[in-house]
């Protein structure tokens, strides 16, 4: 439709009305933090139109003036002059990093929340799924022959050890010498459980004997599985901020 009027031949069937749900206390916790004299700023993937209804509806400040952030400079200082702006629609994931570190140029203090929690469920929900999957596995191999059960618990609580530390390293993603610097700590965190007897006693965990080579190579499979499924997810990401 280009007008408000639909075009001859045409007649209306149905009126679908999609809104926004927001919680009863929303307005209320806009209120207090404007009040504390902080800014508040949507960011939001959706089109700035929509964005600036459901501000509005919130009582957000700025709300009757949203931006296409598809119409914002790539350059961080013209970026940080233009962010005094409040609503902010069509925002892409690479331009919500851009606006925080344009901000926090600009000496902000700049906290987030909220943001992305669809897409974190999107890739929570099945990474779970991949992890009890491969740990029931490497448990399923070891009780099999025969093992221990303090050696079957261990196999299972390597694999889930090694995914969860590959699922840090894919949200990591791209790593800062933060990022690298955590992620080297939690490595070494876990490799340090099983070569000092004293945090294997405490731990009670003992390696699978004979089958350490084979829970190692179900872990790596299960790893490929989370870090393929990763790909895939950010290139589907990728195709609808396109097609958006």
């Amino acid at each position: 439709m280009a007008r408000e009027s639909l075009p001859g031949g045409l007649r209306a069937a149905a009126l679908v009305v999609l809104a926004e749900k927001l919680r009863p206390d929303a307005a209320a916790v806009i209120g207090y933090f404007a009040a504390q004299g902080v800014a508040l700023k949507v960011i939001s993937g959706d089109s700035p139109s929509t964005g600036g209804a459901v501000a509005e509806r919130a009582e957000v400040p700025g709300a009757d003036n949203p931006v296409d952030a598809r119409d914002l400079p790539e350059d961080p200082e013209r970026l940080g002059m233009l962010l005094e702006e409040r609503i902010f629609g069509r925002v892409t994931p690479h331009q919500k990093r851009a606006m925080v570190r344009a901000l926090q140029a600009r000496r902000h203090t700049v906290a987030m929340t909220g943001d992305g929690l669809g897409r974190v469920l999107r890739f929570a929900l099945p990474a779970g799924a991949i992890v009890a999957g491969t740990a029931f596995a490497a448990w399923a191999l070891v009780r099999a022959n025969g093992l221990p059960l303090v050696q079957q618990r261990t196999g299972a609580t390597l694999v889930t050890l090694a995914l969860n530390l590959s699922v840090l390293v894919l949200a990591a993603m791209p790593l800062t010498w933060r990022r690298a610097l955590m992620v080297a700590a939690m490595i070494a965190g876990f490799v340090l459980l099983f070569p000092l007897s004293l945090v294997r006693q405490f731990y009670e965990l003992e390696l699978p004997r004979g089958y350490l080579g084979l829970t190692l190579l179900t872990a790596a499979v299960g790893v490929a599985a989370l870090t393929a499924f990763w790909i895939v997810r950010g290139r589907s990401n990728n195709g609808r901020l396109r097609g958006d």
